[in-house]
């Protein structure tokens, strides 16, 4: 079960995840879905029926019935079905009626086999103390699991202003940059739409801190795209931008763009966020902020355009 206390499902809403990429989200840059962590993502984590109440909306994504009772080969997850909420699964129905009025999305999924292999990935993703640190409106989870009929909550992640020094940027996308885009998607290239119409790339770094020092980070300091891709660039803080991810969203998608975000992404971290803390030396320490200039010792493509970034602005 999943409930968030953000806004109610509207219609739109409603009609972009019954849709293949569709979202709704490409002028609000503060949903999480424009991010690119859309509702499908549920569907590929092997639930075959996915309950969604919200505002007066109650239906379900379910592939038994859909294929069985209805439509034969057919794709189930963008069919909703109006599920009037007295013919819920007892289960469902009670955790329905038990939760606080104050989550107004409640989502139910029900993995294909066996919910339990879902707990290798819940503790993949809320051990780690970074997963909040870039994603808007988001500031803490807490997941709780059956174990039994005993409830647990085992994980309970909240962004860490007080251990992390983060920093947020917006950089303007040149109309050069955004006419390629358009032209390649245009060509057939597998991008989602959304990017035709970027205007502004939100750019961050995220270094941990004790106190007044910052500590340069030795391993761990992959790439962001939202949540945490497997791509390391050995910088020793951690980079997150609109970035296209690659299908399995572990590392960036081989592409013009990304190349170009992240020679900015080098140009950003001296000019508006390292520059930041020589400008504010009372709030850190000063040789502490020289530990966490890179030192480029990594052979790959997208290290190697942090770096000539970075080198323009030196």
């Amino acid at each position: 079960f999943f409930l968030h206390t953000g806004a109610a499902f509207d219609l739109k809403n409603i009609v972009a995840i019954c849709s293949i990429n569709d979202g709704n989200k490409r002028e609000n840059k503060q949903a999480i879905g424009y991010k690119g962590i859309g509702f499908k993502s549920v569907f590929a984590a092997h639930n075959d029926y996915v309950y969604i109440k919200t505002g007066d909306w109650s239906f379900r994504f379910d592939e038994k019935f859909s294929k069985e009772k209805k439509f034969g080969k057919c794709a189930w997850s963008l069919m909703p079905i109006h599920t009037p909420i007295n013919e819920l699964e007892q289960e469902c129905f009670e955790q329905l009626e038990n939760a606080d009025k104050e989550y107004r999305v409640f989502i139910a999924m029900r993995h294909e086999t066996d919910a339990s292999l879902n707990a290798v990935q819940l503790e993949k993703v809320f051990t780690d103390e970074r997963i909040l640190l870039f994603i808007p409106n988001l500031s803490s989870v807490d997941v709780y699991i059956d174990q039994n009929g005993q409830l647990s909550n085992p994980y309970q992640v909240s962004k860490d202003s007080d251990n992390w020094s983060v920093g947020h940027f917006s950089y303007e996308v040149p109309e050069e940059l955004s006419n390629a885009v358009k032209a390649y998607i245009r060509g057939g290239g597998k991008i989602p739409e959304k990017f035709k119409d970027i205007s502004h790339v939100n750019i961050s770094f995220a270094v941990p801190k004790v106190g007044r020092k910052l500590q340069k980070m030795e391993g761990g300091d992959v790439v962001f795209n939202y949540l945490p891709t497997e791509l390391s660039l050995g910088l020793g803080f951690l980079v997150n931008a609109d970035f296209v991810p690659n299908a399995s969203r572990s590392g960036l998608h081989t592409i013009d763009w990304n190349k170009e975000i992240m020679t900015q992404c080098g140009k950003y971290f001296i000019t508006k966020w390292w520059l930041k803390f020589i400008e504010t030396e009372n709030d850190y320490d000063l040789s502490s902020a020289f530990d966490i200039i890179p030192d480029f010792n990594i052979n790959d493509a997208y290290a190697k355009c942090f770096e000539v970034g970075f080198n323009e602005q030196v």
